[in-house]
């Protein structure tokens, strides 16, 4: 059995990856991760999606292309690692990274949750969703720098350059490496003009 057929399944008979948020009544928010499992996740060296230990093989990270080209020597993510299958299967499945959903928890899902005591944060870097996603696999480990204790908050997991795999997708589909590095460095250019900028442009994917 994969280790994305060991997940539980909502009521539609989707996976629910490890780290995302459950409500009050225990279901699924697919737009939303829960800090304290991210907490654990940390702690504990587990795949963010299945929630399994990493111990023993190479992990995967996954960002828009200026986690992966800028930052330095370093690529810099705010989603933990996977592994190679767990990887795969968010980049063709959870609704952002597939570009199929393009914005934050809806106002009413946070309603909902405010009233059973979950508050919601949204710490998208850019508005929107980035236009090409860049899985990379590191040489050596990664380093978290955060805490992972009781009064977790998050943090950014680094991991350095030169990458030993990385893979480009977009809209849910693996691109051949050339297109793919050279969609990743056009929209890296624009990232960091942007961000430059301190006025970033508002991307969109598909409508939802």
């Amino acid at each position: 059995m994969s280790r994305i057929d060991a997940l539980p399944l909502d009521r539609r008979g989707y996976p629910i990856p490890f780290i995302v948020l459950r409500d009050g009544e225990g279901n699924p928010v697919f737009a939303a991760n829960d800090i304290q499992r991210i907490a654990l996740a940390v702690r504990e060296r587990l795949c963010h999606v299945c929630g399994q230990a990493l111990e023993g093989e190479p992990v995967w990270f996954v960002g828009g292309a200026g986690s992966a080209l800028l930052n330095g020597s370093h690529g810099a993510y705010y989603d933990g690692p996977m592994h190679h299958e767990c990887m795969r299967f968010a980049v063709e499945h959870c609704p952002h990274l597939a570009h199929r959903m393009t914005g934050p928890v809806a106002p009413a899902i946070q309603k909902r949750l405010k009233a059973q005591g979950i508050a919601t944060e949204d710490r998208t870097v850019l508005p929107g969703t980035p236009e090409i996603f860049v899985a990379v696999s590191p040489h050596g480990g990664y380093e978290f720098r955060g805490g992972s204790g009781y009064d977790f908050k998050g943090g950014i997991f680094t991991v350095r350059r030169p990458f030993r795999k990385v893979e480009y997708w977009q809209g849910g589909f693996l691109l051949p490496v050339r297109e793919g590095e050279k969609r990743a460095r056009r929209a890296a250019r624009k990232v960091d003009a942007e961000l430059a900028s301190g006025q970033p442009a508002v991307r969109w994917g598909a409508p939802k």
